[in-house]
């Protein structure tokens, strides 16, 4: 045996395992840190949605309790208010001199109670309104309430209200003020209208105390059901005087739906639905003017009010970019230093020992295998150095019968490979046999043709032709697998015919291939393991009626006269199925000019052309349409031929089979 000299070996290396190792620890650290910031990344997303989830519910809910609270003492005094019978009574006569000192010194009480400090009233009989405030203690007339003036609509809008109680963020001209009203209907105790009582509160200081955030990126508004502004920390925002309008659509209006669209606009609507008929706060993530924000809904079903909190996540201190900078440092500078640490060890507990070993082994390389390494190390380094030094010593006694025995076993290998080949070529022989060529050209010259195209030396494709008594048999029969195994199973598929054809008449293809699958059944055993199903199409030829009778397992016959190509499908379950198919004939009539094909799955599955695509079907309708009227000796070559251009240098992909025939008489 020749040892090549280490001399002769190149002796640069661009990588040392000391180089792997620095890149495998550096690759592994580089590893972790990516996926440590992907999780954490998404950890962080999760957590600010969460957060910003939470933040909107919580200032929803404490906006909307602040709300039911200030408003719920002023809603709950002004119903006291409009149901005081010394106002009712005024209302009903309010030119009584007594009546009116009485009203005017119990209405005090209430004056000094309002939060604002002051209230109005409107009478249904003058409709006269009357106004009174912490500047002007005593009610004066202000205006008479008109229907036909926009500015008078939350009178009337009042008196429609179901249970009579209306709140509207408006400016009043007359009296100069820009409030939240809360209006109320006073009803005597038969239930007639007397009139309206209320109060207000003034805007400035409502938005103040009940609205305005103390922490950033926190928008905080009031909606009614439609959308609708009704407070918001910027007045341009508010949609004053809501009673003057109809309370529906919103186009036109300041409406929180003017900052969101699409199908965020509707999941909005249903949010704030559902937040008002549940009572509780919820929150959704949405597209906010063009910008990712979550939003809280809180409802106040007193007022028909929805308190939404507009949350800007990104703005949140607890996750600032600052504090997610320094973490993602202090996660990197932890990596570096174990990076280090990792490499400093190794280099001290392994790259430097297994240098000295490699050094040891270069030389037993050149040939000295009378070297002896040795090792005091109790550890694996020092086991594989002792390893070493007994596999030179093997490798050096077996050397010199090596080159020997690996002659003998390629004479061996080689004798073995030339019986294999010719028992192929001798099978190949015998599977030719099974194929009428001889017989198809003497009994139907010029009628007919075959293409028959193995992919390997023997095949699992073959194509059948019988005389019968009253016409002929074709057949094409495609059996699974190719090569060796597949021309195994067209002997048996042969054999399973012949029994067919003592079973049943040669002129019904469709029984034929039913005593073919039992057949085939009994004949091979129940294995999973095996492939043994297969594809086969059988065509009767009466001459003298000049028709065809078709019966198909998961094959179709083709036919054209040359103007298009049609096709008599067959049954989609093959023989020797999981389950016995069910197979049915298919009558077809041959005049002259009608030419007819079986083919198997290897010419449509053949892989070629430009792109690399199967042949596929329409590729097969339309050379059929061009090559019908030609003689079938030319139509098989001219496919033949078709084929070694589309498949260029692909390789064939399965074998290949096509049976043409026609009752024309022509050549």
């Amino acid at each position: 045996m020749s040892v090549v000299s280490q001399d002769a070996q190149p002796r640069r290396r661009r990588w040392g395992l000391q180089g792997k190792a620095l890149a495998l620890l550096l690759g592994a650290t580089l590893l972790v840190l990516v996926i440590a910031l992907v999780v954490g990344w998404r950890a962080v997303g999760a957590v600010r949605q969460e957060l910003g989830s939470a933040l909107a519910r919580d200032h929803a809910r404490l906006a909307q309790q602040h709300i039911a609270s200030k408003l719920g003492q002023e809603i709950a005094l002004v119903r006291r208010f409009a149901a005081s019978d010394w106002l009712l009574e005024w209302l009903a006569d309010e030119n009584n001199p007594h009546l009116s000192e009485r009203f005017g010194r119990e209405a005090e009480k209430y004056r000094q109670a309002f939060s604002d400090g002051g209230y109005f009233t409107a009478s249904a009989r003058s409709l006269n309104f009357y106004y009174t405030d912490a500047k002007q203690p005593a009610p004066q007339r202000a205006y008479t309430v008109q229907a036909n003036n926009p500015e008078n609509a939350w009178y009337f809008a009042t008196l429609k209200s179901p249970d009579g109680l209306l709140a509207n963020v408006d400016f009043d001209s007359k009296v100069g003020a820009t409030k939240v009203w809360i209006n109320a209907l006073a009803r005597d105790h038969t239930g007639m209208v007397r009139g309206v009582a209320g109060t207000g509160i003034d805007l400035t200081r409502f938005i103040d105390e009940l609205l305005m955030a103390n922490e950033p990126g926190v928008v905080t508004m009031i909606v009614n059901e439609h959308g609708t502004i009704v407070a918001h920390p910027d007045a341009s925002m508010i949609q004053f005087d809501l009673a003057r309008q109809e309370i529906a659509p919103t186009e036109g209006k300041k409406s929180l739906f003017q900052w969101i669209a699409g199908e965020d606009a509707e999941t909005v609507r249903r949010a704030m639905a559902q937040a008002y008929q549940q009572g509780d706060a919820m929150a959704m993530g949405v597209s906010f003017a063009g910008a990712p924000r979550m939003l809280g809904f809180s409802a106040v079903p007193s007022l028909g009010w929805t308190v939404v909190s507009v949350i800007d996540a990104g703005a949140n201190s607890v996750l600032s970019p600052e504090r997610l900078a320094w973490t993602a440092g202090a996660l990197l500078g932890t990596l570096v230093l174990l990076f280090a640490v990792a490499m400093l060890g190794i280099h001290w507990l392994v790259l430097r020992p297994l240098a000295r070993l490699a050094h040891s082994v270069q030389e037993v390389g050149k040939g000295s295998y009378s070297i002896r390494l040795t090792s005091a190390r109790a550890d694996e380094i020092g086991d594989l150095t002792r390893a070493f030094d007994a596999m030179a010593q093997r490798v050096h006694a077996h050397a010199e019968t090596l080159e020997q025995q690996v002659a003998e076993r390629t004479a061996d290998l080689a004798a073995s490979h030339r019986k294999t080949a010719e028992s192929i070529r001798y099978a190949s022989l015998i599977q030719a046999a099974i194929v009428p060529e001889r017989a198809l050209a003497e009994r139907f010259s010029g009628q007919a043709c075959a293409l028959w195209l193995p992919r390997d030396v023997v095949g699992g494709d073959f194509y059948l032709f019988r005389e019968c008594t009253d016409g002929f048999l074709f057949g094409v029969i495609d059996c699974a697998g190719h090569g060796v195994p597949g021309a195994c199973m067209t002997m048996l598929a042969h054999a399973a015919l012949d029994v067919a054809l003592t079973q049943a008449p040669d002129n019904d293809p469709a029984a034929l291939l039913v005593h073919m699958d039992r057949a085939m059944r009994t004949m091979l055993p129940d294995d999973k393991r095996i492939a043994a199903n297969m594809d086969v199409g059988l065509v009767h030829i009466d001459s003298r009626l000049r028709r065809a009778t078709f019966a198909g397992a998961k094959m179709d016959l083709f036919w054209s006269d040359g103007s298009e190509c049609q096709t008599l499908a067959g049954a989609r379950s093959c023989l020797n199925a999981r389950k016995p198919g069910h197979y049915s004939n298919a009558i077809l009539d041959l005049p002259t000019g009608r030419v007819c094909y079986l083919l198997s799955d290897g010419l449509l599955d053949q892989s070629g052309g430009p792109s690399g695509y199967a042949f596929g079907i329409q590729r097969w309708h339309a050379w059929v349409v061009q090559h019908a009227h030609e003689p079938l000796s030319v139509q098989r070559d001219a496919l033949a031929q078709t084929l070694d251009d589309w498949r260029q240098n692909t390789a064939q992909r399965d074998d290949i089979t096509v049976l043409a025939f026609r009752l024309d008489g022509g050549g």
